[in-house]
C-alpha cells in the first residue's frame, strides 16, 4: 500500500510522535493508536484496520510497524482496533464506521487533513475498510462532524 504512495528521492521523510491511544466508542476494543508525524500539519490520515481472524487475542499492535513506516512519510495514522468474532455481524463493520466518523471530534483534529483519508485493512480488517464506500469517506469527512454514521446502519446502507 504504502510502497505505492512513495514519491522516490523527492519523498519528505519526518520523525514520528509517540504513539497515542483514543476511545472512539465506549467499547473495551473501540479504540485506536495514533501515530503522528512532527511538522506536517494538517497531515492526510491513514485509517488501518489490523487483521487477525477477528479473535480478540489480535489488535493494533499488528500494524505498529505499518503505521511508524506511514508516519514517517507524513501520514498521521490512526491504527484501530475493533469488535471481532466475540459479537455478532456486524460490530466489525460499524467499528469501522464508527472510528472513521470520529476524526473530526478526535484530539487531533486540527492536525488532520480531512480530505484527505485512506482506509486500509489487512486481513481480517479488510472487509471492515472496504466496506466503508469512498463516497462516504469524503461526504464524513468533509463535513467535520461527528456521528456521520448512525450507530445502528447497516454496511449496505452507508451506500445510500
Amino acid at each position: 500500500m504504502l510502497a505505492g504512495c512513495g514519491g522516490g528521492d523527492t519523498e519528505k521523510v519526518v520523525a514520528p510522535t509517540r504513539r497515542v491511544t483514543e476511545s472512539y466508542g465506549p467499547g473495551r476494543r473501540q479504540y485506536g493508536e495514533w501515530t503522528l508525524p512532527d511538522g506536517v500539519d494538517p497531515a492526510p490520515v491513514v485509517m488501518l484496520l489490523h487483521g487477525g481472524f477477528w479473535r480478540p487475542d489480535y489488535g493494533p499492535y499488528l500494524e505498529r510497524r505499518v503505521a511508524l513506516a506511514a508516519a514517517i512519510r507524513g501520514y498521521a495514522v490512526w491504527n484501530v482496533d475493533y469488535r471481532g468474532s466475540d459479537v455478532d455481524y456486524p460490530a466489525t463493520f460499524l467499528d469501522a464506521a464508527a472510528a472513521l466518523d470520529h476524526l473530526p471530534s478526535s484530539r487531533f483534529a486540527d492536525r488532520l487533513d480531512l480530505d484527505r483519508v485512506a482506509a486500509v485493512g489487512h486481513s481480517a480488517g479488510a472487509p471492515g475498510s472496504s466496506a466503508i464506500p469512498p463516497a462516504h469517506r469524503r461526504r464524513c469527512c468533509r463535513s467535520r462532524a461527528s456521528g456521520c454514521c448512525s450507530s445502528t446502519a447497516t454496511p449496505m446502507s452507508w451506500c445510500r
